[in-house]
């Protein structure tokens, strides 16, 4: 199982890529988008707004783009449309958002979503605090209800079911 623990940037994502082309389970490819996002938060004290497009059948299976901010229907239409042209432009079967959201307290909460195509739903999340240079975590944990959380609610239906 791949984890970011004591690795940089560089040498996490060549581990990444291939780890992610090889996983057969989606709640495992959401556990390692939280594991990208916690490379992030090492080196840069937060994870900057990601997608992780999955396509079956296809030389790329992975397409990764950074984001200027969550696919949000209602606060970032033109993102949103943005994202799903390009989702359907690769043929994506699955995608994945990573997201770094504020709680209270100065407590970060990064969160990995992801769905597929038939609709199933994922979330993982992680929160962190930064103390100086150091990033302090609680342990990851699996929603029970992915259709529950604020990222649910705000970027289900990126994926155009296709026939």
């Amino acid at each position: 199982m791949l984890t970011s623990d004591g690795l940089t940037r560089g040498q996490f994502m060549p581990l990444w890529r291939d780890a992610m082309a090889r996983a057969v389970d989606p709640g495992e490819r959401c556990r390692l988008v939280l594991q990208l996002g916690r490379v992030g938060a090492k080196e840069d004290g937060h994870a900057e707004p990601l997608l992780v497009a999955m396509t079956q059948d296809s030389d790329h299976p992975l397409t990764v783009l950074p984001l200027l901010d969550l696919p949000a229907a209602s606060s970032a239409p033109e993102v949103r449309s943005g994202v799903q042209e390009r989702l359907a432009e690769v043929g994506a079967t699955e995608v994945y958002v990573l997201a770094t959201l504020k709680g209270p307290n100065d407590a970060l909460l990064l969160a990995s979503w992801g769905e597929t195509v038939a609709g199933s739903e994922y979330c993982q999340l992680l929160a962190y605090r930064k103390r100086g240079d150091r990033i302090e975590e609680a342990q990851a944990l699996i929603a029970p209800d992915p259709t529950l959380t604020e990222m649910s609610r705000q970027c289900r239906g990126l994926l155009t079911p296709r026939h």
